[in-house]
């Protein structure tokens, strides 16, 4: 599991706990399915949860609120960001987003840092590294063509938000299984997401 936690600056998660014991986590790509094990698990942790997506849920999770709209359009991403302890980024490059998620999540990240708002980032197994000083798993001849597109451009993805202002925080980890779960103190504040590392904060 990949842990990328960056300073939060003044908007700690001691902060955020001390303002309101339930955090507002908003996950962009709500109804997919690491978004939407997301979405899920905030909301049995008794999180404010909203999910925004462009199609309504198949099975809407209890207490949850689902918006539709197109994260291609800028004041869709200000309405995510607006008012969220949280953001998750939990989007794919495939279909329209194909050729540009690169700018959505750099449109993101730029809206998140501005608001002092905590970013996570569900990215994909292949833009890490097979080994220290190495090539990166798409790059690897041994990986799947039809796997190749998406680990180079969550790879560019990666590459960006280590270049940028902090807070945000990575996972290429899939949401853990309902059997399999553990119930630490508060992991969704602390780091955006179940699927999320923690990591300290200053």
């Amino acid at each position: 599991m990949l842990d990328l936690t960056a300073d939060s600056g003044p908007r700690t998660t001691t902060a955020i706990e001390e303002e309101n014991d339930m955090a507002h986590i908003k996950v962009l790509g709500g109804t997919g399915y690491a978004g939407g094990n997301i979405v899920a698990e905030a909301a049995r942790r008794g999180e404010q949860v909203t999910a925004y997506s462009r199609t309504a849920p198949t099975q809407p999770v209890d207490g949850v609120t689902y918006v539709q709209g197109d994260v291609l359009d800028t004041g869709f991403l200000d309405e995510v960001v607006d008012g969220a302890d949280v953001v998750v980024h939990a989007l794919s490059p495939r279909g329209e987003l194909e050729g540009r998620l690169e700018k959505v999540a750099a449109e993101v990240a730029e809206r998140a840092g501005r608001a002092r708002v905590r970013l996570g980032v569900v990215g994909a197994a292949g833009s890490l590294k097979a080994a220290p000083g190495g090539p990166a798993l798409y790059q690897s001849p041994d990986t799947p063509e039809q796997f190749r597109a998406e680990g180079r451009t969550m790879h560019t993805i990666l590459e960006a938000l280590r270049n940028s202002p902090p807070p945000w925080t990575g996972s290429t980890s899939a949401p853990t299984p309902v059997s399999e779960r553990t119930p630490p103190a508060r992991p969704l504040a602390a780091s955006g997401s179940a699927a999320m590392c923690s990591g300290p904060t200053t």
